[in-house]
């Protein structure tokens, strides 16, 4: 990460992040202009990540929470972190409390399972900080543009299934179709004790999954030691309007398998439980191991497929800040 103040009223930021999911190769994460009005009054234009949850900010950095990773059931549903645009932030103390709200507008762009999906908006956020309380509430509203017929059309041959191409195009052609994105969450850090929940509800006028997403989380401190349990879950709702209904006697033949394939990638159920500890052995490094127990109720939960059953993951990390 680098930043540069250019004087006391603009600075530039940009930052490189790499992972291994992507070869570790580099992508911009950050890369924004910063205009600071005064104490309370702050204009970012370029790229930032959008501040939808607690962690939005910092989910890169492992050592800010105490779990090995955020809950997937949760943070899983915004397909990418960032916003090229236009950010506004306010901050003012209000007697004991310390508020915070912003406004964006902007560009997003990612790839859904090898599409290019375009998602274009206003976002926002309020965050009100009491001692040693955190309330978190934002809310996205967006246009969401993304070609998915060749992926349909595939998915349809190898079923054998005989979709000619005004029906794939019926379903999977998403063209400046509305969606939103509602997020509450509450944090509570104490000297030992902390408890941190978010609750999400993602709505889309089409193709893809309509969701209710929470978790709940408890960790104790003892000396260096922070053991933690998570439970998360997510679900889809309204799924019944997502089925395919054929207007001719051809389609109607074959408006079950349709239904069927559509089912099984777009009707997720997922529910999880995460026993953890976290080891600080200095100020600035953390080790922490996880067994986290996946159950996905007979969908394809957050899988590229349908499970054969219950999963059990373990994970030991090791995150160090400088």
């Amino acid at each position: 990460q680098l930043d540069i103040p250019f004087n006391n009223k603009f600075s530039a930021t940009t930052q490189l992040l790499m992972s291994g999911i992507d070869d570790y190769d580099p992508e911009v994460s950050w890369a924004y202009i910063s205009w600071k009005l005064d104490s309370k009054n702050l204009f970012r234009i370029g790229r930032s990540r959008t501040s939808t949850f607690l962690y939005s900010d910092s989910i890169e950095v492992g050592y800010t929470y105490p779990w090995v990773r955020p809950p997937e059931e949760v943070y899983w549903q915004i397909p990418t972190p960032y916003n090229d645009g236009l950010e506004y932030i306010y901050r003012t103390p209000i007697g004991d409390f310390d508020l915070t709200l912003s406004a964006a507008g902007g560009v997003l762009e990612d790839k859904i399972y090898s599409k290019k999906i375009r998602i274009k908006g206003l976002n926002g956020f309020a965050n009100l900080g009491y001692q040693d309380l955190n309330f978190r509430l934002s809310y996205s509203a967006v246009k969401m543009t993304s070609d998915m017929r060749e992926v349909f059309s595939n998915l349809f041959e190898n079923y054998n299934i005989p979709a000619d191409d005004a029906t794939v195009n019926e379903i999977a052609n998403v063209d400046d179709e509305k969606g939103s994105f509602f997020s509450f969450g509450v944090q509570y850090e104490a000297e030992k004790l902390s408890l941190i929940g978010e609750y999400t509800k993602r709505t889309v006028d089409k193709l893809f999954p309509e969701t209710n997403a929470w978790y709940v989380s408890a960790a104790y401190r003892i000396d260096s030691w922070q053991p933690y349990v998570v439970l998360s879950q997510i679900e889809t709702f309204d799924f019944d309007e997502r089925y395919y209904r054929g207007d001719t006697p051809a389609n109607q033949a074959i408006e079950p398998f349709i239904n069927q394939v559509l089912e099984n990638m777009l009707n997720i159920e997922q529910r999880s439980i995460a026993v953890g500890v976290r080891y600080d052995f200095t100020f600035s490094a953390a080790l922490k191991f996880e067994y986290r127990h996946v159950d996905t109720q007979g969908t394809v939960g957050l899988f590229n497929s349908v499970p054969d059953g219950d999963s059990d993951f373990y994970t030991i990390t090791f995150d160090y800040v400088f």
